[in-house]
């Protein structure tokens, strides 16, 4: 009978598809952000993004880019959104 222990390599690895996933998502932004407005909002994002370690709020983000008008509404609403907690956030398509 298994139990619902994960072991130390599991664990291990799951931890490090979380983080490839944060840090994939965190370019795509950056990316996303430069095609859109630039090579300079795509720097100040990548600098706002980097302690946010919540991958599914990453995801939420990428929906940002193309609802805000100029690179500079983008880097206001990700500063206002920073690295919240999951139970502290607006309901999806709302401001943060």
């Amino acid at each position: 009978m298994r139990s619902g222990r994960i072991s130390g390599p599991q664990k291990g690895r799951l931890e490090g598809i979380a983080e490839g996933r944060r840090e994939g998502l965190a370019k795509a932004l950056r990316l996303m952000a430069e095609q859109r407005f630039g090579a300079g909002t795509g720097a100040r994002l990548a600098e706002l993004l980097a302690p946010v370690d919540d991958a599914d709020w990453l995801d939420e983000m990428t929906q940002w880019i193309m609802a805000c008008q100029t690179g500079d509404e983008l880097i206001e609403r990700v500063s206002r959104a920073g690295n919240r907690p999951a139970e502290c956030r607006a309901t999806p398509g709302t401001d943060p």
